[in-house]
């Protein structure tokens, strides 16, 4: 099962009763949990870093695999350019103040063959998934908050730009959203379920199956090259 981004809107993983109840439900069901959640640790000299986060819950073997968003949204979770000038975190203009990820994460089953966890915006960046996907992932699951786009054209937008990613990797692509577009799409690139609207709901497919093999196709392997042609595929697809 699958959840979208900061799914509870807590550190699911540090709350011990909702971490239960959780548990508590893949222990009944047999079914983990793939979400997305707020977390924080420690680094060097005590120093607490928060993250926009995602792992699979319920599964031992994965217990403490956790991916953190690498692009952040510019001024909704962190303050640009503080790399360069670090004082510009101090500015208070409500940003989240995340601390973006260093790596990739692969999850192995039950969610996928190999599956990425794609949060937030990460949809829109080819070079994270062709990146992915060279590492060996066999699906692309894309969770996001979309409720700052309101109602607006942004919501079909955001979830379009997701589907690119699977035609030009030829992966299956998974997409849970927040007050978003929540779909399941083949290898290439047609929308076999999705829910209804922006309302609460849910989907499900059995027939979105990885049909990628050892050899990268095109898109993975040339990126940007082959935007026209992933352009033509996904056009043609939902024609």
């Amino acid at each position: 099962m699958i959840w979208p981004e900061t799914a509870t809107g807590s550190y699911l993983r540090k709350q011990v009763e909702q971490v239960v109840a959780v548990y508590q439900w893949v222990g009944r069901t047999g079914v983990p949990i793939f979400s997305g959640f707020a977390d924080y640790d420690y680094g060097p000299a005590d120093a607490l870093h928060y993250y926009n986060a995602a792992g699979l819950l319920g599964d031992p073997a994965v217990a403490d695999l956790v991916y953190a968003k690498r692009h952040l949204v510019p001024f909704g979770e962190r303050m640009p350019f503080q790399r360069l000038l670090p004082g510009l975190g101090k500015l208070e203009l409500g940003q989240a103040e995340w601390t973006p990820g260093s790596k990739p994460e692969l999850f192995p089953r039950p969610v996928a063959d190999r599956s990425p966890a794609w949060c937030a915006s990460r949809r829109i960046f080819p070079d994270l998934a062709r990146e992915d996907v060279r590492r060996g992932a066999r699906w692309i699951v894309n969770i996001t908050n979309d409720e700052w786009f309101g109602n607006s054209s942004a919501l079909y937008q955001h979830a379009a730009m997701a589907v690119f990613r699977a035609v030009e990797n030829h992966v299956p692509l998974a997409r849970c959203a927040n007050t978003g577009l929540t779909l399941l799409a083949d290898s290439y690139g047609r929308v076999e379920r999705k829910a209804a609207g922006v309302h609460a709901g849910w989907c499900w497919s059995r027939r979105c199956r990885s049909r990628r093999g050892p050899r990268s196709t095109p898109g993975s392997a040339t990126g940007r090259a082959c935007s026209p042609r992933s352009s033509w595929r996904c056009s043609s697809s939902s024609a």
